[in-house]
């Protein structure tokens, strides 16, 4: 599976990536989400693993408008995954308001995390 993780912290970026490229994944990283879309299309990414609190543009807002503007064909099938170090009721009300796949808290743990993210793609299709 191909995954693009957009997060503004290097060292969050770099325990994803490993978590996900230790469990067979090909992935992707970002620094931000100005300029995502330009990434998804030209690599379209099965899932995007995105950070909440970036400075700039938030994860939740970007995803907003990426949902709002219609700026990919395919938005409604693009699985997002928010990563976020917010309380647990806060990110789960975001993941619903956003529309996104679901919700990974950010622990420090990349063995959660990626087990995390194993539930959550199981249920995409095919």
């Amino acid at each position: 599976m191909k995954v693009l993780v957009i997060d503004d912290d290097p060292v969050s970026l770099a325990v994803s990536r490993a978590a996900l490229e230790s469990r067979g994944h090909e992935v992707l990283t970002l620094e931000r989400a100005l300029g995502a879309v330009a990434v998804i299309l030209r690599e379209q990414p099965d899932v995007v693993v995105l950070d909440l609190e970036m400075p700039g543009l938030s994860g939740d807002a970007w995803l907003h408008m990426l949902r709002e503007r219609r700026l990919l064909e395919r938005d409604q099938k693009l699985a997002v995954i928010l990563h976020s170090g917010a309380k647990s009721g806060d990110l789960e009300r975001i993941v619903l308001e956003t529309g996104a796949l679901g919700g990974i808290p950010k622990q420090g743990n990349p063995l959660t995390f990626a087990s995390d993210f194993e539930r959550l793609v199981e249920k995409l299709p095919g």
